[in-house]
């Protein structure tokens, strides 16, 4: 039995489930233990995460949230508390608003998965259902990471023979969104590619599969090359302080074991070519190549 979300989940940084799996490495505890001193600012990572939390609730559901996690240490007990709260809001305002014209005021209806990928059962809850839209929303410029994880868990939604349901993504990076209209994947179509992603997910239990969404920001352009152009490019990434492009703990143990090594180099390629492939020829404006330099 495999959860669709956790296949989802698994290719948006599938070093992390061989660390977990293999290793027992665990960085960023989901719990946030209560500090003995006043906090006064939030981290990046801590406030998009209480942002993505609220982007579909009203004013009532807002309040009620700022009230639980004020009292578990999260926020301030003050004034500032609150005016943090206010800030977090007030910065996704507009996707907010977005959310809320797609969903056209209708609620969310979640759907149960269950079906067999050959020998394995696939299953999971999909909240984000309002009416005949699945929609997500990108609070990230990360975009290519949550498209993909969206894009699989659709998937499943085709695939479990919702076929009369679209796909909405709403990104922070564009003003538009973008939408698969249903039936533009059919049922075995679905399957096929959800076939290959799944055995993705389970070698990447036993051995590293390299893969990582970053890279195929300007139409996999890093990989368009030789090894040497493609390390330079990511060595140029990480030394850059304002870049938290491949700035994660479970890649850069990966990395520290080769993940991205010359001799992993063939399989790195054909492996992202292989996860984007099926996602350029559905959503091809998120794969422009960058602007060649004069």
């Amino acid at each position: 039995i495999v959860d669709i979300n956790e296949i989802a989940r698994f290719l948006q940084n599938p070093a992390r489930q061989y660390l977990q799996k293999q290793f027992n490495v665990y960085y960023h505890d989901d719990e946030v233990l209560l500090k003995d001193h006043e906090l006064f600012e939030l981290d990046h990572l801590t406030k998009w995460s209480f942002q993505d939390n609220v982007m579909a609730m009203d004013d009532t559901e807002i309040d009620a949230y700022y009230e639980s996690i004020k009292k578990s240490g999260k926020l301030p007990l003050s004034k500032m508390g609150k005016a943090m709260m206010d800030d977090i809001v007030e910065d996704i305002e507009d996707l907010r608003l977005r959310l809320k014209e797609a969903t056209n005021g209708l609620p969310k209806s979640p759907i149960e998965i269950k079906f067999n990928l050959d020998d394995t059962l696939i299953t999971g809850k999909v909240d984000s259902i309002y009416g005949n839209r699945f929609i997500t929303v990108c609070n990230s410029s990360d975009q290519l990471k949550y498209l993909l994880k969206a894009f699989v868990v659709y998937l499943g939604i085709i695939a479990n023979g919702d076929t009369d349901i679209e796909f909405v993504f709403i990104p922070k990076k564009l003003k538009t969104n973008s939408i698969l209209e249903a039936g533009k994947i059919k049922q075995d179509e679905a399957i096929a590619i959800l076939k290959q992603y799944l055995g993705f997910y389970k070698q990447g239990h036993h051995s590293y599969f390299h893969f990582f969404p970053a890279i195929g920001n300007g139409d996999m352009s890093m990989i368009s090359e030789d090894y040497e152009v493609f390390w330079d490019a990511y060595s140029e990434s990480i030394d850059d302080e304002k870049s938290f492009t491949f700035k994660d703990d479970y890649l850069n143990t990966a990395v520290s074991h080769g993940f991205f090594g010359a001799e992993a180099y063939d399989n790195l390629v054909n492996n992202v070519q292989s996860v984007f492939k099926p996602l350029k020829a559905q959503f091809p404006n998120f794969f422009k190549a960058p602007k060649k330099k004069k």
